[in-house]
């Protein structure tokens, strides 16, 4: 079976002789385990290092710590809270200097982790039994009795306790921080936001030593890949740039990758399209980390599968949306692709205006039914040539409460904004539109901007009853109603797109229908 490595494998060649000779590798240096001892005697100290000289458990050597008091024995723990061992003097500046710091570690600086053993010079003052339970005191020795053996043996009884408690603590944490990234990803609605989310919580996950991530789109399996998001050394790609050979060679894997150093995650995606979740620079992660990171990895790619089948069934409410649109501009005889321009021009000024990505989108896809209570109005009066006359325009007017009545109970967001925004887009900022005579922020902000995106449009446009404007004059005819028909941020909104929109009508022509 070919692995990974075999895609990067090269012909054979004759062999080039080093111009110098090259190191060996040096491996990185071994932690220490910490143990501080805290002792008021200096010989204690000396013999304690003396006879743990050479000691090694799980290839890692001891680094001592000194403290000669029981404040100094808190200072140093504050200072290093990976201690693994704390050889405690019980009497030091006081008889109970030791049992008090003790206690002071366990709740006052909530170390529950450190393997606490109690030293005493003084036989027959050993601690009450509920004081060792109380402050999870290892073991309690009389100095004089503890041989080199002994000492030996003590100190792998209690790192072996301290290794096993911080086992189970960096997997409550990490369980912990698993549980807290979960709903992060499975509330984000966006693509490219879940990415980047997800190369945090990874990079939390694992420690985020030398974590390179980097997730991929490709619109058809044989096409280019972009990035949607990076971390590491693949941050300074280009989104549409060329990718490293390690990356371009999991492309062309079918399956995904498992190894040492980097894992590779296929993830659902619609439309015929892939994502790929890449990963390096793991070769320092726990085996802890790296359960976390499978349970998160297969976690993410429900998650994206979510959001494929969320993304699906909201390009069918869209669709619909313009569908229902079109039906009316139809009936109304209208050129094609005006909805299309509206929707188009709601969203690039709502997100001039600032609003968040929610109601950009919501506007956008909620703007095509701004006139879709005309299918309720007579076709003599809804593609009459002529001026209406006043019953004909009373009865014109009932298509906002119309449209209003279609749509005000449904339950998608789309469908309601587009409720609103039909029963409001003919209500006028100075309050003289209609039906309900609304003025100023009394106006659904919404209704707002597709009023003047539509009126826009609209203008420039061609009509059987008119010919279309020019920009200039439209844009004079927004100023002039800036303040009484339309609102003033949207009509400055619309002055400072006016090309961005005009571009719009160059991929969305008029089309006769």
């Amino acid at each position: 079976m070919m692995t990974f490595d075999d895609l990067f494998a090269r012909p054979s060649a004759d062999p080039v002789p080093p111009a110098s000779p090259v190191a060996p590798p040096v491996a990185p240096p071994v932690a220490p385990w910490k143990v501080l001892i805290a002792d008021d005697d200096a010989a204690i100290h000396a013999v304690t290092e003396l006879a743990l000289e050479g000691f090694r458990m799980d290839g890692r050597p001891l680094a001592f710590l000194h403290a000669y008091s029981g404040a100094e024995t808190l200072q140093r723990m504050a200072e290093h809270p990976d201690i693994a061992v704390l050889l405690l003097d019980v009497v030091m500046e006081s008889d109970s200097a030791g049992l008090d710091a003790a206690k002071a570690v366990r709740e006052r600086l909530g170390n529950r982790q450190v393997r606490i053993v109690l030293n005493t010079g003084q036989p027959g003052s050993a601690p009450e039994a509920d004081i060792i339970a109380r402050y999870d005191i290892d073991n309690y020795r009389e100095k004089g009795e503890l041989t080199e053996r002994q000492l030996f043996t003590l100190m792998y009884s209690c790192l072996r306790g301290y290794r096993d408690i911080a086992a189970v603590e960096q997997s409550r944490q990490g369980l912990r921080r698993l549980i807290d990234a979960l709903p992060r990803i499975f509330h984000l609605t966006a693509a490219d936001r879940l990415a980047r989310t997800c190369l945090e919580q990874l990079a939390g996950l694992t420690g985020g030593v030398g974590l390179n991530g980097l997730v991929l789109e490709q619109q058809r399996p044989e096409g280019p890949a972009h990035a949607l998001a990076a971390c590491g050394r693949f941050e300074t790609l280009d989104r549409d740039g060329p990718l490293p050979m390690d990356v371009q060679a999991a492309l062309t894997l079918d399956g995904n990758l498992r190894e040492h150093d980097r894992w590779s995650e296929w993830l659902p995606t619609g439309g015929g399209g892939r994502r790929l979740l890449y990963l390096d620079g793991l070769a320092a992660a726990t085996p802890l980390g790296r359960d976390l990171l499978a349970l998160f990895v297969r976690n993410l790619a429900v998650a994206f599968d979510n959001l494929r089948l969320k993304e699906e069934i909201e390009e069918t409410q869209r669709e619909i949306v313009f569908r229902l649109g079109e039906a009316v501009e139809t009936r109304n005889q209208e050129t094609g692709n005006h909805l299309k321009r509206v929707s188009e021009a709601a969203g690039m000024i709502a997100a001039y205006l600032g609003y968040d990505e929610t109601m950009v989108t919501r506007v956008r896809y909620a703007a095509p039914l701004h006139d879709i209570g005309k299918i309720g109005i007579p076709d003599h009066i809804l593609n009459k040539r002529g001026q209406l006359d006043a019953e004909e325009w009373k009865v014109m007017q009932t298509h906002a409460d119309i449209g209003w009545r279609m749509l005000k109970d449904a339950r998608q967001d789309i469908l309601r904004a587009g409720a609103v925004i039909s029963l409001q887009h003919h209500e006028k900022w100075d309050g003289t539109g209609y039906p309900r005579g609304l003025r100023g922020d009394e106006i659904d902000p919404l209704a707002r901007i597709v009023a003047a995106a539509d009126v826009f449009d609209a203008l420039g446009s061609h009509r059987p009853y008119k010919t279309p404007w020019p920009l200039e004059s439209i844009l004079a005819h927004m100023t002039k109603e800036r303040g009484r028909h339309f609102d003033p941020a949207v009509v400055d909104a619309i002055l400072a797109l006016a090309p961005a929109l005009m571009e719009s009508r160059t991929r969305y022509p008029d089309i006769e229908r």
